[in-house]
């Protein structure tokens, strides 16, 4: 009896034994699948991230080329509205500067012409008093200074074209510059 108690003793263990191993055994297959189905969700989401991430870095680079773009379109049509107005201006003090020279070309031409005048009727009032001989020679002295008079007016007309010739080549030198600034930009 006491063999029988201690066999049915031992199967009893040997039975609870089996039931805990294989309890143990499938606490363990399931937190085993539980572990890989986390760790196969985990992985998804990881993945799902990445996909997200790239696709976020590649909007911000596309958002950041099209800003850069934005921007240096920005900066040439500033600069090209600035290059515009540079030649305005150069353009108006270049027709100002013309103006003066031709202002100051036709003053000092009415001025010969007036002087040229004044002598004129100056000798002509002399000629009418002196005799024919004085007036041979009075004649001589009129065209001598109607001479020297008239090779002035030449010279100023000489001079004024030489001032309008270098105005023109100045101001063309510049707008040459700021044209080849404007290409190298």
């Amino acid at each position: 009896m006491q063999q029988e108690r201690s066999k049915a003793a031992v199967d009893t263990l040997e039975s609870d034994y089996n039931a805990r191993h294989e309890q143990t055994q499938a606490t363990t297959s399931q937190r085993v699948r539980h572990i890989i189905d986390e760790t196969n969700a985990e992985k998804q989401r990881m993945a799902e991230y990445h996909d997200n991430a790239r696709d976020v870095l590649r909007q911000n680079h596309r958002d950041d080329m099209d800003g850069m773009r934005l921007v240096h379109e920005k900066d040439k049509r500033e600069s090209v509205e600035r290059m515009k107005e540079v030649l305005r201006k150069q353009e108006i003090q270049h027709e100002d500067k013309m103006a003066s020279v031709v202002a100051k070309y036709e003053k000092e031409v009415a001025r010969l012409n007036d002087e040229l005048a004044k002598v004129r009727r100056s000798n002509d009032e002399q000629a009418k008093r002196l005799s024919s001989q004085m007036a041979r020679l009075h004649q001589q002295e009129l065209d001598t200074q109607q001479s020297q008079f008239q090779d002035k007016l030449r010279k100023v007309q000489d001079q004024h074209a030489d001032e309008l010739r270098q105005v023109n080549s100045r101001h063309q030198q510049k707008v040459d510059d700021l044209i080849s600034t404007m290409k190298k930009a």
